[in-house]
Protein backbone atom coordinates (compact mmCIF):
# COMPACT_ATOMS: atom_id res chain seq x y z
CA UNK A 1 0.00 0.00 0.00
CA UNK A 2 2.67 2.19 0.45
CA UNK A 3 4.43 1.81 -2.45
CA UNK A 4 1.73 2.64 -4.33
CA UNK A 5 1.02 5.75 -2.21
CA UNK A 6 4.81 6.75 -3.04
CA UNK A 7 4.29 5.78 -6.72
CA UNK A 8 0.89 8.15 -7.43
CA UNK A 9 2.46 11.38 -5.34
CA UNK A 10 5.51 10.86 -7.68
CA UNK A 11 3.28 10.83 -10.95
CA UNK A 12 1.11 13.33 -9.23
CA UNK A 13 4.01 16.07 -8.70
CA UNK A 14 6.47 14.87 -11.27
CA UNK A 15 4.40 14.55 -14.19
CA UNK A 16 1.12 16.31 -12.74
CA UNK A 17 -1.14 13.35 -14.33
CA UNK A 18 -4.18 13.98 -12.35
CA UNK A 19 -4.83 17.83 -13.48
CA UNK A 20 -7.58 17.02 -16.09
CA UNK A 21 -9.07 13.99 -14.32
CA UNK A 22 -8.66 12.02 -11.36
CA UNK A 23 -9.54 7.92 -11.26
CA UNK A 24 -12.65 8.31 -9.70
CA UNK A 25 -13.97 10.80 -12.24
CA UNK A 26 -12.60 8.16 -15.00
CA UNK A 27 -14.49 5.18 -13.52
CA UNK A 28 -17.40 7.35 -13.97
CA UNK A 29 -16.45 7.81 -17.43
CA UNK A 30 -16.34 4.27 -17.99
CA UNK A 31 -19.50 3.11 -16.21
CA UNK A 32 -21.06 5.67 -17.99
CA UNK A 33 -20.53 4.18 -21.44
CA UNK A 34 -21.66 3.11 -24.01
CA UNK A 35 -24.54 6.00 -23.26
CA UNK A 36 -22.76 8.89 -25.24
CA UNK A 37 -25.12 11.62 -24.31
CA UNK A 38 -24.15 10.93 -21.08
CA UNK A 39 -20.40 10.56 -21.29
CA UNK A 40 -20.98 14.01 -23.23
CA UNK A 41 -22.55 15.42 -20.11
CA UNK A 42 -20.09 14.10 -17.57
CA UNK A 43 -17.13 14.95 -19.31
CA UNK A 44 -18.67 18.63 -20.05
CA UNK A 45 -18.87 18.46 -16.70
CA UNK A 46 -15.37 17.40 -15.55
CA UNK A 47 -13.87 19.29 -17.90
CA UNK A 48 -15.31 22.72 -16.65
CA UNK A 49 -14.12 22.24 -13.24
CA UNK A 50 -10.77 21.29 -14.11
CA UNK A 51 -9.65 23.75 -16.74
CA UNK A 52 -10.50 27.32 -18.01
CA UNK A 53 -10.66 26.77 -21.93
CA UNK A 54 -12.34 24.02 -22.27
CA UNK A 55 -14.63 22.19 -22.86
CA UNK A 56 -16.19 22.98 -26.10
CA UNK A 57 -18.33 20.89 -28.56
CA UNK A 58 -15.29 19.75 -30.96
CA UNK A 59 -12.89 18.85 -27.33
CA UNK A 60 -15.67 17.42 -26.09
CA UNK A 61 -15.64 15.17 -29.10
CA UNK A 62 -12.14 14.39 -29.24
CA UNK A 63 -12.39 13.17 -25.17
CA UNK A 64 -15.07 11.07 -26.36
CA UNK A 65 -13.37 9.18 -28.69
CA UNK A 66 -10.69 9.31 -26.29
CA UNK A 67 -12.68 7.70 -23.32
CA UNK A 68 -13.86 5.33 -26.12
CA UNK A 69 -10.52 4.27 -27.28
CA UNK A 70 -9.09 3.19 -23.60
CA UNK A 71 -12.35 1.72 -22.75
CA UNK A 72 -11.69 -0.59 -25.83
CA UNK A 73 -8.06 -1.04 -25.24
CA UNK A 74 -8.27 -1.57 -21.48
CA UNK A 75 -6.27 0.85 -20.32
CA UNK A 76 -5.87 1.35 -16.78
CA UNK A 77 -7.56 4.02 -14.70
CA UNK A 78 -4.15 5.77 -14.17
CA UNK A 79 -2.62 5.69 -17.91
CA UNK A 80 -6.36 7.08 -18.75
CA UNK A 81 -5.64 10.22 -16.59
CA UNK A 82 -2.18 10.55 -18.14
CA UNK A 83 -3.62 10.56 -21.72
CA UNK A 84 -6.34 12.59 -20.68
CA UNK A 85 -3.13 14.84 -19.56
CA UNK A 86 -1.33 14.50 -22.82
CA UNK A 87 -4.36 15.04 -25.18
CA UNK A 88 -5.82 17.95 -23.17
CA UNK A 89 -1.88 19.93 -23.47
CA UNK A 90 -1.66 18.87 -27.09
CA UNK A 91 -5.60 20.69 -27.43
CA UNK A 92 -4.24 23.51 -26.09
CA UNK A 93 -1.17 23.82 -28.47
CA UNK A 94 -4.19 24.17 -31.41
CA UNK A 95 -6.04 26.94 -29.29
CA UNK A 96 -2.28 28.72 -29.30
CA UNK A 97 -1.91 28.58 -33.28
CA UNK A 98 0.79 26.35 -32.80
CA UNK A 99 2.07 24.02 -36.53
CA UNK A 100 1.32 20.88 -37.47
CA UNK A 101 4.61 19.60 -36.89
CA UNK A 102 5.27 21.32 -33.64
CA UNK A 103 1.96 20.02 -32.07
CA UNK A 104 3.07 15.96 -33.98
CA UNK A 105 6.46 16.85 -32.30
CA UNK A 106 4.62 17.93 -28.46
CA UNK A 107 2.80 14.77 -28.08
CA UNK A 108 5.62 12.67 -29.68
CA UNK A 109 7.86 14.39 -26.64
CA UNK A 110 4.60 13.82 -23.90
CA UNK A 111 3.92 10.32 -25.08
CA UNK A 112 7.84 9.49 -24.45
CA UNK A 113 8.18 10.95 -21.31
CA UNK A 114 5.09 9.22 -19.81
CA UNK A 115 6.44 5.86 -21.23
CA UNK A 116 9.73 5.71 -20.53
CA UNK A 117 11.53 2.85 -17.73
CA UNK A 118 12.27 5.17 -15.72
CA UNK A 119 15.09 5.72 -12.83
CA UNK A 120 14.81 4.55 -9.77
CA UNK A 121 13.56 8.30 -8.31
CA UNK A 122 10.97 8.32 -11.41
CA UNK A 123 8.41 6.49 -13.01
CA UNK A 124 7.47 4.84 -16.07
CA UNK A 125 3.02 5.47 -16.35
CA UNK A 126 2.37 4.21 -19.84
CA UNK A 127 2.90 0.68 -20.88
CA UNK A 128 4.36 0.10 -24.36
CA UNK A 129 1.05 -1.00 -25.71
CA UNK A 130 -0.46 1.95 -24.59
CA UNK A 131 2.48 3.81 -26.18
CA UNK A 132 1.99 2.29 -29.62
CA UNK A 133 -1.78 2.35 -29.44
CA UNK A 134 -2.10 5.96 -28.25
CA UNK A 135 0.42 6.91 -31.40
CA UNK A 136 -2.02 5.22 -33.60
CA UNK A 137 -4.65 7.40 -32.16
CA UNK A 138 -3.29 10.16 -32.56
CA UNK A 139 -2.78 9.77 -36.61
CA UNK A 140 -6.22 9.20 -36.88
CA UNK A 141 -8.23 11.25 -34.38
CA UNK A 142 -5.81 14.59 -34.15
CA UNK A 143 -2.65 14.29 -37.09
CA UNK A 144 -5.09 13.07 -40.08
CA UNK A 145 -7.71 15.89 -38.74
CA UNK A 146 -5.34 18.65 -38.18
CA UNK A 147 -6.68 21.74 -41.06
CA UNK A 148 -10.23 21.10 -39.33
CA UNK A 149 -9.33 21.19 -35.93
CA UNK A 150 -6.91 23.93 -36.74
CA UNK A 151 -9.37 26.32 -37.62
CA UNK A 152 -12.21 24.66 -35.02
CA UNK A 153 -10.23 24.96 -32.04
CA UNK A 154 -7.87 28.11 -32.70
CA UNK A 155 -8.80 31.19 -31.16
CA UNK A 156 -10.37 33.30 -33.52
CA UNK A 157 -9.97 37.55 -32.59
CA UNK A 158 -12.71 40.11 -33.81
CA UNK A 159 -11.38 43.33 -34.45
CA UNK A 160 -14.01 46.78 -34.53
CA UNK A 161 -12.65 49.55 -36.16
CA UNK A 162 -13.93 52.72 -35.10
CA UNK A 163 -13.23 55.91 -36.90
CA UNK A 164 -14.12 58.38 -34.30
CA UNK A 165 -12.39 60.21 -31.52
CA UNK A 166 -11.37 58.03 -28.71
CA UNK A 167 -12.99 58.91 -25.42
CA UNK A 168 -10.21 59.61 -22.78
CA UNK A 169 -10.10 57.95 -19.65
CA UNK A 170 -8.42 57.40 -16.48
CA UNK A 171 -6.20 54.51 -15.87
CA UNK A 172 -7.17 52.35 -13.04
CA UNK A 173 -6.01 53.10 -9.14
CA UNK A 174 -3.15 50.71 -8.66
CA UNK A 175 -3.31 48.50 -5.55
CA UNK A 176 -0.59 48.64 -2.66
CA UNK A 177 1.72 45.37 -2.87
CA UNK A 178 0.78 45.61 0.76
CA UNK A 179 -2.32 44.16 0.06
CA UNK A 180 -1.69 41.73 -2.63
CA UNK A 181 -1.46 37.81 -1.67
CA UNK A 182 1.46 36.19 -2.21
CA UNK A 183 1.49 33.22 -5.09
CA UNK A 184 4.02 30.21 -4.71
CA UNK A 185 5.18 29.08 -7.86
CA UNK A 186 3.98 25.46 -6.87
CA UNK A 187 0.72 26.49 -6.81
CA UNK A 188 0.10 28.46 -10.18
CA UNK A 189 0.87 26.03 -13.53
CA UNK A 190 1.83 29.26 -15.63
CA UNK A 191 4.96 29.91 -12.97
CA UNK A 192 5.94 26.19 -12.24
CA UNK A 193 6.64 25.81 -15.80
CA UNK A 194 8.63 29.03 -16.16
CA UNK A 195 10.91 28.03 -12.83
CA UNK A 196 11.19 24.34 -14.02
CA UNK A 197 12.19 25.88 -17.74
CA UNK A 198 14.29 27.97 -16.27
CA UNK A 199 16.12 25.50 -13.93
CA UNK A 200 19.67 23.89 -14.61
CA UNK A 201 19.05 20.48 -15.87
CA UNK A 202 20.53 18.07 -13.55
CA UNK A 203 23.07 14.97 -14.75
CA UNK A 204 19.97 12.72 -14.74
CA UNK A 205 17.71 14.99 -16.59
CA UNK A 206 20.73 15.01 -19.41
CA UNK A 207 20.91 11.50 -19.58
CA UNK A 208 16.63 10.83 -20.12
CA UNK A 209 17.39 13.63 -22.49
CA UNK A 210 19.67 11.44 -24.29
CA UNK A 211 17.55 8.12 -23.92
CA UNK A 212 14.33 10.45 -25.13
CA UNK A 213 15.80 11.54 -28.28
CA UNK A 214 17.02 7.71 -29.31
CA UNK A 215 13.05 6.66 -28.64
CA UNK A 216 11.99 9.71 -30.57
CA UNK A 217 14.29 8.75 -33.60
CA UNK A 218 12.38 5.09 -33.33
CA UNK A 219 9.28 7.09 -33.39
CA UNK A 220 9.89 8.70 -36.24
CA UNK A 221 10.58 6.11 -37.89
CA UNK A 222 7.41 4.88 -37.65
CA UNK A 223 5.56 7.25 -38.30
CA UNK A 224 7.32 8.12 -41.68
CA UNK A 225 6.62 4.35 -42.27
CA UNK A 226 2.86 4.82 -41.83
CA UNK A 227 2.72 8.10 -43.48
CA UNK A 228 4.38 6.50 -46.15
CA UNK A 229 2.13 4.02 -46.25
CA UNK A 230 -1.07 6.39 -46.28
CA UNK A 231 0.37 8.57 -49.30
CA UNK A 232 0.80 5.23 -51.41
CA UNK A 233 -2.61 4.50 -50.46
CA UNK A 234 -4.25 8.22 -51.40
CA UNK A 235 -1.89 8.17 -54.69
CA UNK A 236 -3.40 5.02 -56.04
CA UNK A 237 -7.06 5.44 -55.63
CA UNK A 238 -6.43 9.18 -57.12
CA UNK A 239 -4.25 6.81 -60.19
CA UNK A 240 -7.39 4.99 -60.13
CA UNK A 241 -10.20 8.08 -60.28
CA UNK A 242 -8.28 9.10 -63.11
CA UNK A 243 -8.15 5.84 -65.26
CA UNK A 244 -11.92 6.18 -64.80
CA UNK A 245 -12.43 9.71 -66.02
CA UNK A 246 -10.14 8.68 -69.12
Amino acid sequence: MIEKELFYKSADINFHVFDILKEEDVELLFKAYPDKEKLRSLLKSKLQIKTMNLPDKTTIEIFLLLTEFCIKNKITLLETCTIFKIISDTIDLFKRNYRKKEIYEFFKKSLLTYSMNRFASQIGILKKETYYAMTNFFVDVIYRRFHMLHYSLTSKIDIDIDSRETISYNLPKVEDLSEGTEILPRNAKILRQYFESRRPKTELEQKIEIVLEFERDKLDQKMDKIFAEQDAVFNEKVDELLKKKK
